[in-house]
């Protein structure tokens, strides 16, 4: 159980990282421009030119920790297979949608998506393999106003996607309980016509009995004979 709960952990820190990809280059950028503007703004300030250059050491150290990110990210993507890192690439840095990815692999769309789901578990694996699990990226990029973003909104999608997977489950359970108890009351309707109607077939032939009895008692004893030599002649 606990090791399924850190595959879903790394499994969303992949999805995490993979989405984040495609824009830390456009982020860096946007720190070196965050940083130039604090130099140059310390130079007039005064008295706060400490808290200016504290703060443009902090952004330094953001954006080493997302270029490191980056490295991180294609030292991965290098070490999967060709056609893994290729599905991954049309689907994070493209975005290319499940069915152009599928004409694309010359396949059909649920086979791209296997693929594609299997290539993301590769991901989570040669993540924790170099040692980047979930503890180490929540560690360092949890808090990161860009990186937690993204990850806010990748568990949000992953909390509704296993609700509407066990809402679906749950109905088909209830439709398989309602099918087996359905089937059983079935079978014990055709047991109990089945008693029934070998409870009534006995005394049918019982009452029959009595009534052939009944005849013979009442018919004349002359026309029983001729009757009894009748049957005998027929029989001869």
């Amino acid at each position: 159980m606990e090791r399924d709960e850190a595959l879903k952990k790394m499994k969303v820190w992949s999805f995490t990282i993979l989405t984040a990809y495609r824009n830390i280059e456009r982020v860096v950028n946007s720190i070196d421009k965050c940083i130039s503007a604090a130099a140059a703004g310390s130079i007039n300030c005064g008295g706060k030119t400490m808290e200016l250059m504290e703060a443009v050491l902090e952004l330094i150290k953001r954006k080493e920790r997302l270029i490191n990110l980056k490295v991180l990210i294609d030292e991965v993507l290098d070490k999967l297979e060709a056609k893994e890192k290729k599905i991954l690439l049309l689907r994070f840095v493209d975005r290319v949608k499940f069915e152009d990815l599928s004409k694309e692999l010359g396949c059909c769309r649920r086979t791209a998506f296997r693929c594609y789901d299997h290539a993301m578990w590769s991901v989570g694996r040669l993540c924790e393999k170099c040692g980047y699990g979930p503890e180490w990226l929540t560690k360092r990029y949890a808090n990161d106003n860009f990186v937690s973003k993204i990850l806010d909104r990748v568990i949000e999608k992953s909390f509704e996607t296993n609700h509407q997977a066990a809402v679906v489950e749950k109905v088909s359970k209830q439709d398989k309980v309602a099918k087996v108890e359905n089937v059983a009351k079935q079978n014990n309707v055709a047991k109990v016509e089945n008693v029934a109607k070998q409870d009534r077939q006995p005394k049918v032939e019982s009452q029959l009995d009595k009534t052939c009895n009944e005849m013979q008692e009442n018919t004349p004893l002359q026309l029983r004979i001729k009757l009894n030599l009748f049957a005998t002649n027929v029989s001869c």
